[in-house]
């Protein structure tokens, strides 16, 4: 029950930050930079294949498709047979008509990947520009509610980049070995999230972690509590497939985090006060 209480101050904690004049306006950056390189993108996509639907429609609308009929009736009797001759005399080819309607398919289907993957982009690429901007924000939070806590953390541009390269290459990897399962209908939905939701953690939380933590602490305080934090970027990578939405929560994302390992590093560093006054 106090953990339920925790993340519901957590909560409110964030969301009364968020609405702050200097994070709304990084949340404004961060959705304007998305906004105009994921438009230049899908935009550029779906244009070459819509062009393809409506070229696939205009050759529909070109094949002939006249058809004449004869019916022919023969009866005596002792009884009635009816015999039906069927006679199509068109130009039209059934095989140019599957391979038209393939072709559309083809390209609707590839319309929707293009949209997923505009989605998928537009998560990462959220927090690639956030990245430049988590420091202040998170230097914010603290100013404004835990000036009394000392932080030192372990953030380097040369880490963060291995760190990036790393759960890169280890997302890469979960992607190739999990590829047979991608065949598998409904699985491969739960199956082909599992790299991006792995890569997001990483991004989302290394971000976050080595600005606040050093390595210390990062051993007590992360280490001894990853469900909890897998938890919550779990929660946040859901909240991120909202279409349109997930430039306006990246901020939120670091905020709720922050305070989360805020709160934690706290409680630490009151642990180490009390025992070394004990000592």
């Amino acid at each position: 029950m106090s953990n339920v209480k925790q993340e519901l101050s957590i909560f409110k904690l964030s969301c009364q930050d968020l609405f702050t004049k200097s994070m709304l306006l990084m949340t404004l950056t961060v959705l304007s930079v998305v906004f105009i390189v994921v438009f230049m993108l899908f935009y550029g996509g779906t244009s070459y294949l819509s062009d393809n639907i409506i070229k696939t429609g205009q050759e529909l609308e070109q094949d002939p498709q006249d058809y004449s009929y004869s019916y022919y009736e023969e009866s005596n009797n002792s009884n009635y047979n009816t015999i039906t001759k069927f006679e199509m005399n068109t130009g039209f080819e059934p095989k140019k008509l599957f391979q038209a309607v393939l072709d559309l398919g083809l390209n609707m289907f590839f319309m929707g990947i293009s949209f997923a993957a505009a989605m998928l982009f537009s998560v990462f690429f959220s927090l690639i520009v956030l990245g430049f901007l988590t420091n202040k924000i998170l230097n914010t939070i603290q100013q404004r509610h835990y000036q009394h806590i000392e932080v030192v953390g372990r953030a380097s541009l040369m880490q963060s980049i291995l760190v990036s390269i790393k759960s890169i290459l280890i997302a890469a990897l979960l992607f190739i070995i999990l590829s047979p399962l991608y065949l598998v209908p409904f699985i491969n939905i739960i199956i082909a999230n599992i790299p991006t939701y792995y890569l997001f953690h990483k991004l989302l939380n290394n971000d976050v972690n080595t600005i606040i933590l050093n390595e210390e602490e990062h051993q007590v305080i992360y280490e001894g509590h990853k469900t909890h934090f897998r938890f919550k970027t779990f929660i946040f990578y859901l909240s991120a497939f909202i279409p349109f939405v997930t430039p306006f929560l990246v901020v939120f994302f670091v905020i709720y985090l922050g305070h989360s390992y805020f709160m934690k590093l706290e409680q630490f560093q009151e642990q180490m006060r009390a025992k070394y006054a004990d000592s």
